[in-house]
């Protein structure tokens, strides 16, 4: 017989406990905007994406995969940005006023 900590094992990454914690990276990510959530973010819907259950649900796994692309741009826009602020590279848009 098994108990709760076995089956527990296995429910690990249950497609609605991955759904939640999603949900959960996505409000952090609201309040603190950075590239290493944003990368939690993506990994979230990919796994979301892959899981086995998710078949059963094609409008879902759709829609994961689309925020999934749209959050790999984001996470390299995230990166990109982090960079130029660490290295103090001035944007397009500053470098277009400084040069015109």
């Amino acid at each position: 017989m098994l108990d709760n900590h076995d089956s527990g094992i296995n429910d690990l990454h249950s497609l609605d406990k991955l759904q939640a914690s999603l949900f959960l990276i996505l409000s952090y990510y609201v309040e603190h905007p950075n590239p290493l959530t944003a990368r939690g973010v993506v990994d979230h819907l990919n796994m979301l994406g892959k899981h086995p259950d998710i078949n059963a649900f094609p409008m879902q796994k759709k829609l994961y995969e689309k925020m999934r692309f749209n959050w790999e741009v984001r996470t390299f826009e995230d990166t990109e940005q982090q960079a130029r602020e660490q290295q103090k590279i001035p944007s397009e848009e500053t470098a277009s006023a400084v040069w015109h």
